[in-house]
């Protein structure tokens, strides 16, 4: 097993009753955590902290082979902060659990060796790079759309050939394209981002990024459309680049602290030039038109802000 730091992959944990709420959503019918028999308090006990019941609760589920309780009881160890034997326990339940395909599990012992790769150590880089493609390409496999999103990006930065003597950039190359394609083609908006950005110079580039930005998830690609760098200005309408500029505002006012590489800003206030440029060449009128189709636009948006 890679040697990983306990305190690093503590930083992706989720939270505990978050994760619950998750998989429960996600399982089969008529299982034991829809029994309150069977459950014995394991909701209460996870909404109220009480990590020391649950984790009792969950072992003897998971040492008979559950699949939901492996995982819950491995997303309890990686929530704690203890000793690195936790650690080394959330990860031996994931695998059990990502044994039986438990797609959850796949991803998360995934994200495990992704974060403790994007460390470097010695200037050198982490040799969990290939454990992590594996686990996201195991859950591509199985059908993820983000497995085969995360497996593609890791190869499309090569990782994995400047790692092993075996893998040259032009098969890793062939590989991210296979990943991304395979995760564009689900809808997944960061796979068509990526691969809209590895065809800026093909055409078909800018519907792309147009098919990227349809979701609220694809403020990458809308922060793209909206800022237009280069030759891309000259594609668009100026219609299009307020409409794009506006979403991006919303966007980032629904999300908050949401940082989006292509604009290196954070904040919708520190967004606010881009929209009045884009609003200078366009009428009172156009402006209007514009700010109805956004609001239209970004409609079933859900705002996370508490209220």
């Amino acid at each position: 097993m890679t040697d990983l730091n306990p305190s690093r992959i503590r930083g992706i944990s989720f939270g505990c009753v978050l994760v619950a709420a998750i998989l429960f959503a996600a399982a089969p019918a008529g299982a034991w955590w829809e029994r309150s028999s069977d459950r014995g308090g394991l909701s209460e006990a996870l909404a109220a902290g009480d990590y020391a019941t649950a984790t009792r609760m969950l072992r003897r589920l998971a040492d008979d082979g559950d699949m939901l309780a492996q995982s819950l009881l491995a997303e309890l160890y990686l929530n704690e902060s203890g000793p690195t034997q936790n650690l080394n326990l959330a990860i031996a339940w994931l695998e059990e659990a990502a044994g039986q395909g438990s797609i959850h599990a796949m991803l998360r012992l995934g994200e495990i060796y992704k974060w403790q790769g994007a460390m470097l150590t010695g200037g050198e880089l982490h040799s969990a790079w290939p454990t992590a493609v594996e686990w996201f390409a195991r859950a591509a496999e199985a059908g993820s759309a983000d497995g085969a999103y995360q497996a593609g990006n890791i190869h499309s930065l090569g990782m994995i050939s400047r790692l092993s003597e075996t893998v040259s950039r032009e098969e890793e190359d062939t590989l991210a394209r296979r990943y991304l394609e395979q995760a564009a083609a689900a809808g997944h908006p960061k796979a068509q981002f990526r691969l809209a950005l590895m065809d800026r110079r093909e055409p078909g580039h800018l519907d792309r990024l147009r098919e990227a930005a349809q979701s609220q998830d694809g403020i990458d690609a809308q922060g793209m459309l909206a800022v237009a760098p280069g030759s891309l200005r000259h594609e668009i309408p100026p219609r299009e680049l307020y409409f794009w500029s506006l979403v991006t505002q919303r966007n980032l006012e629904m999300t908050e602290n949401l940082w989006v590489p292509i604009l290196d800003r954070a904040t919708a206030e520190g967004f606010a030039g881009f929209v009045e440029e884009a609003a200078e060449p366009l009428s009172a009128a156009e402006r209007s038109e514009v700010e109805a189709e956004v609001d239209a636009f970004v409609a079933d948006w859900i705002d996370p802000r508490p209220r």
